[in-house]
């Protein structure tokens, strides 16, 4: 399966470069993504998927259900 990212006119930074820069990515392409990742083998992607999940966890919304009831005052 192929993403599409071949095309994108994104220039490649050193590690150095990308250790404090952000992207933006949709909900879909990232869980293409993981879907991609999934098929492979587990050595091979168990730390990337971990990695992808330990950033993206924190920026997801707190689903109402889950959040602290408000305090009447």
């Amino acid at each position: 399966m192929f993403l599409g990212l071949r095309h994108c006119p994104i220039s490649v930074a050193s590690e150095n470069e990308m250790n404090d820069q952000k992207i933006a990515l949709t909900l879909p392409l990232l869980n293409a993504v993981l879907q991609y990742l999934g098929t492979k083998p587990y050595q091979e992607t168990a730390q990337l998927i971990q990695a992808i999940q330990e950033q993206a966890i924190p920026q997801m919304p707190m689903p109402e259900a889950a959040q602290p009831a408000a305090t009447a005052e």
